[in-house]
């Protein structure tokens, strides 16, 4: 039979049948190699996100509390777990007057909230001019502690706007050395992340991060 006769006859049910079965072998193991290596590349960036996510709110706090001092530094006491409040007044400047050198405090208050496990890490800033009015002095001059109601209405005031830090926060504490609520020198901060189960896997991913800092001396 010639070439010809053969292309106008088409393919034979066989012929069809034997490219549809290699065709769906190839593609059964493409499938096989390419669904692990996708799980692989989806946990990893899930991963890398939650650890990314929890050294920027890890070091945001950090970053304010290295600009604050132990009695600028107000802490919910050592003993409760949750919600966890820390407020935190930050050093603005120094100025020099007659060979004197006088440290300037801002004139607001920066403060995190978690209100337990699975509950976002918030930070708020409070100033005198904004919600709400807690009858807090705010003086140029000097750090301010903050009594733990305070605290609690900054943290809980739905008027103030906040940024959410971190989502899904299983464990958060701000602890020094000392006890009671005035922290000394060194504080441990520890936060921990926990996300849902990834794709392929069964147990839910955590992170922890923790730091440790040295408060800045008073003068």
């Amino acid at each position: 039979m010639s070439a010809t006769s053969r292309a106008e006859r088409g393919f034979s049910l066989v012929e069809v049948l034997v490219a549809a079965a290699l065709t769906l072998l190839l593609l059964t193991m493409l499938f096989m190699f390419l669904v692990p290596s996708m799980r692989a590349s989806m946990l990893g960036m899930a991963r890398a996100e939650m650890q990314q996510e929890a050294h920027r709110a890890a070091g945001r706090i950090c970053g304010d509390l290295q600009l604050s001092v132990s009695t600028g530094v107000s802490l919910t006491p050592p003993s409760q777990e949750s919600p966890v409040y820390v407020g935190i007044t930050r050093l603005g400047g120094v100025q020099s007057q007659g060979g004197q050198v006088f440290q300037l405090w801002e004139d607001s208050l920066v403060v995190y909230g978690w209100q337990g496990e699975g509950s976002p890490l918030v930070r708020k800033v409070w100033k005198a001019s904004t919600p709400p009015a807690l009858g807090l002095a705010l003086d140029g001059s000097r750090p301010l502690k903050v009594p733990q109601a305070s605290l609690r209405r900054v943290a809980e005031e739905a008027l103030l706007p906040g940024v959410i830090l971190a989502k899904g926060v299983e464990a958060f504490s701000v602890r020094g050395a000392g006890t009671g609520t005035t922290p000394s020198s060194p504080l441990l901060i520890r936060l921990v992340l926990r996300r849902e189960a990834a794709t392929g896997r069964t147990a839910p991913e955590r992170y922890e991060v923790m730091r440790s800092l040295t408060l800045r001396n008073r003068t």
